[in-house]
């Protein structure tokens, strides 16, 4: 692929150091670093909605220190740590917090029962026609209950004129239909009641309400550090310039899988594998390496640098012609 350069930032990344790992809690930046720099971490989060699974997860965001250099490297993020999540909270802020969810946990009860007082408005009609066989003593089938509702909605449009007498008997019965049938609703209405707190959702807090900018102190990444560092970012560097996407590759024996696009729109088709450049090689681990990207149809290739350059070998599994 050829050489691409990153978009443009338009601002600069906040990315949080906490007992050593790197962490992106902002969802903006999240995307931001996706789409404008190629750089894809991975979620660690639990959904506030699912949290019984794995399946799919979600902020904070987990960046492999490579990813974070880079960003360093380049400008386009500052590594800071919060003071304030060093220390016990004090009953002052345990007390904001409280507050704070008491203020989300209304919002919910409010917005759980208006949406349950519209849904007793929309189906007012089936919910009266119900009510009103059930006083009679009957039990009306769901064809009589449609029937029920289209009578309903054309009592304005008959087509035959009553008498004198049978109109105001109907009206007088037209009354007290329209009498129940309020009183009904408000007896449906006035059941809403307010939620009980394990039916509505907690949030998870992503961002500490209680930070500010003081708390808050740049620090250094202190990476890398050994030899073996300064190859994997070397190389990392090297093939996230050329436009590559990368994430770890622990999972499958190497330091990082090769994409060649988003990957949520593309699988992986490399495991790339930093090595040192006066490591050897033996036939044995050439093999090794030929049968495992064979198996999870990916093509390995092996990285190192020398004078600053970095190399490349890719190997592919040839099957019954019996060499690599």
């Amino acid at each position: 692929m050829g050489t691409t350069e990153p978009v443009a930032k338009t601002k600069t990344l906040r990315l949080f150091l906490q007992k050593g790992q790197i962490l992106v809690w902002n969802a903006d930046d999240a995307n931001i670093l996706r789409t404008n720099h190629k750089i894809v971490g991975f979620q660690i989060g639990c959904l506030p909605q699912s949290p019984f699974q794995n399946g799919c997860l979600g902020m904070p965001m987990l960046l492999m220190k490579e990813e974070a250099y880079v960003l360093l490297k380049k400008g386009a993020a500052k590594l800071f740590r919060n003071k304030r999540l060093l220390h016990t909270p004090s009953d002052c802020d345990k007390e904001y917090i409280k507050k704070y969810q008491e203020g989300i946990y209304q919002e919910q009860c409010e917005a759980l029962m208006q949406r349950r007082r519209e849904e007793i408005l929309r189906h007012a009609d089936s919910i009266v026609a119900g009510k009103l066989a059930k006083l009679k003593g009957e039990t009306p089938s769901k064809k009589k209950r449609k029937k029920a509702m289209k009578q309903a909605a054309r009592t304005d449009r008959a087509e035959d004129y009553p008498q004198a007498s049978d109109q105001t008997e109907s009206t007088s019965k037209t009354e007290e239909t329209e009498i129940d049938r309020e009183a009904i609703i408000q007896r449906e209405l006035n059941k809403v009641k307010v939620p009980p707190r394990d039916l509505t959702y907690t949030p998870i807090l992503t961002e500490c309400p209680l930070t500010k900018e003081s708390d808050l102190e740049a620090v250094p990444l202190n990476f890398p550090s050994t030899a073996r560092d300064r190859i994997r970012c070397r190389v990392f560097e090297d093939l996230w310039e050329k436009g590559h996407f990368l994430s770890c590759a622990a999972k499958f024996g190497g330091d990082f899988l090769l994409y060649a696009g988003n990957p949520l729109r593309y699988h992986a088709y490399g495991i790339v594998v930093c090595l040192e450049s006066d490591q050897e090689l033996s036939g044995l681990a050439a093999v090794s390496w030929g049968r495992l990207g064979n198996s999870v149809h990916k093509t390995v290739v092996l990285a190192t640098v020398e004078e600053d350059a970095v190399l490349y070998l890719s190997i592919r599994w040839a099957g019954d012609q019996g060499h690599l």
